[in-house]
């Protein structure tokens, strides 16, 4: 259930690139493509520090902290790849969602 909603003040991004993030983090994070959300939100503003992507990275707690940086660095990498875009321009926060804290389908999910 990795979900990252990407702020970028690039241009739209090709399908073909947003597949190729997909499925590239998929293949880090050890999960199916259909498990991996990413977002793209474009034409905003952002005033005093700026990044060119500020990604909000939504994480369930059931994977370890080493588990948890391999996924947040593995978005930094894709990311840089495909948009070309130094890593250093990328800031990603990261948030842990407990287990019963998501409703999907009309349900409540437990892991």
């Amino acid at each position: 259930m990795p979900i990252a909603n990407c702020f970028c003040k690039r241009d739209e991004i090709s399908k073909e690139k947003s597949e190729k993030i997909v499925s590239d983090w998929a293949e880090i994070a050890g999960v199916d493509e259909k498990e991996i959300t990413v977002n793209f939100i474009h034409n905003y503003s952002q005033f005093g520090q700026s990044s060119v992507v500020l990604a909000n990275l939504y994480l369930p707690s059931l994977w370890s902290e080493e588990t948890i940086k391999r996924i947040q660095l593995g978005l930094m990498e894709i990311l840089s790849k495909y948009l070309e875009i130094d890593k250093n321009e990328i800031f990603i926060m990261t948030s842990i969602i407990n287990s019963g804290h998501v409703v999907e389908n009309g349900n409540v999910v437990d892991w």
